[in-house]
């Protein structure tokens, strides 16, 4: 029996999301593909919201001020991966979930 077919007979699998993520530990694809959804919720002046089905998370320019030079397009279009970080192929950016649900955890800033 194979892992997937064995994973569906014990576990009960509710979201696509978690059926792209067993698709792609069985068949080995990327699994840093898009396989969560979030959104940008909202941009200000100061910086924009994300918001990834559970959390909203503020992202500021002051703290991350390569976004200041993207466009609306750009910081809209990004990617989450399976573990929830999130990813602006555009920017060149990478910002880790954890990073912003505890930023105390991570003092340090690139200061350009």
């Amino acid at each position: 029996m194979t892992f997937y077919a064995h994973f569906l007979k014990e576990e009960r699998v509710e979201k696509i999301e978690d059926w792209i993520y067993i698709y792609s530990m069985t068949f080995g694809t990327n699994t840093l593909v898009k396989t969560k959804t979030a959104e940008v919720q909202n941009i200000s002046p100061f910086g924009f919201w994300i918001f990834d089905g559970t959390s909203e998370f503020f992202v500021s320019f002051n703290e991350y001020p390569d976004f200041l030079n993207g466009s609306i397009k750009q910081i809209t279009n990004f990617t989450v991966d399976v573990c929830g970080n999130f990813h602006w192929e555009d920017l060149d950016i990478d910002i880790e979930k954890e990073s912003l649900e505890s930023p105390e955890k991570y003092p340090l800033q690139y200061k350009a």
